[in-house]
């Protein structure tokens, strides 16, 4: 599992929108680098924080899960945005796109949990 923390100025991928390069190595091969290429270069813009990765607790399960820790955000990086691929499908990945981490009325979520869906990231 790859992402980000970051801010409203930038949306790494979205339903309906076309695959960056990064997005597509990490659907169709889990290859991060492309990825974490576009994340560090939004950082070096000034709109992301964080470079997020880690491993599933149990790869190739359908069942696993992973648990993301450390991860430090504040009111100028609120959101999160999570990818992983989906083997064997050629193109398929879980994820999320720009989940904010602050409640409606501004502030930090205590506790979540998030089930992820499956998206085509449209490339094959």
């Amino acid at each position: 599992m790859v992402g980000a923390t970051h801010n409203s100025n930038i949306v790494f991928w979205e339903e309906g929108g076309f695959a960056t390069q990064g997005i597509e190595d990490v659907a169709e091969r889990g290859v991060n680098d492309d990825f974490e290429t576009e994340v560090n270069t939004a950082i070096t813009n000034g709109d992301a924080d964080q470079w997020l990765q880690e491993a599933f607790d149990e790869p190739n399960n359908a069942s696993s899960g992973v648990t993301l820790m450390n991860i430090e955000v504040d009111e100028d990086f609120p959101l999160l945005t999570l990818i992983s691929m989906i083997a064997p499908s050629p193109d398929w990945f879980i994820g999320i796109n720009s989940f904010s981490l602050l409640d409606g009325g501004n502030n930090w979520k205590d506790n979540i949990t998030i089930d992820l869906f499956p998206y085509d990231a449209g490339t094959e």
